[in-house]
């Protein structure tokens, strides 16, 4: 069976982020992409400047462990809260825009 699907090579020995962001829009004119990445992605798309939005679930839940620290390497930025919705058992969908200028301090 045929999918359709198409391979896009985009760097060597690692990705070139910037690239495989770039490919689909100039290909196929896709303009939006969602990311569902654990935090070594979300650090660097943020870091980067190209992710506009970051949602978390919360979860009534304390996990203690010595796990990467969830967005450790950004540094300070603004959050807006852009919407939120009730998941029940206590779990919480949050959504943020993230403010590209700087924080003032």
């Amino acid at each position: 069976m045929e999918w359709g699907t198409r391979i896009i090579r985009c760097g060597e020995a690692r990705v070139d982020i910037g690239r495989v962001l770039r490919e689909p829009e100039d290909r196929f004119l896709i303009r939006t992409i969602v990311s569902d990445s654990g935090a070594n992605l979300s650090d660097h798309l943020i870091r980067l400047g190209i992710a506009d939005e970051i949602s978390f679930i919360v979860t009534p839940v304390i996990a203690a462990g010595d796990g990467k620290r969830l967005l450790s390497s950004v540094g300070a930025c603004t959050l807006d809260l852009i919407g939120s919705r009730d998941l029940g058992s206590g779990r919480v969908h949050l959504r943020y825009a993230l403010r590209k200028e700087p924080i003032r301090t």
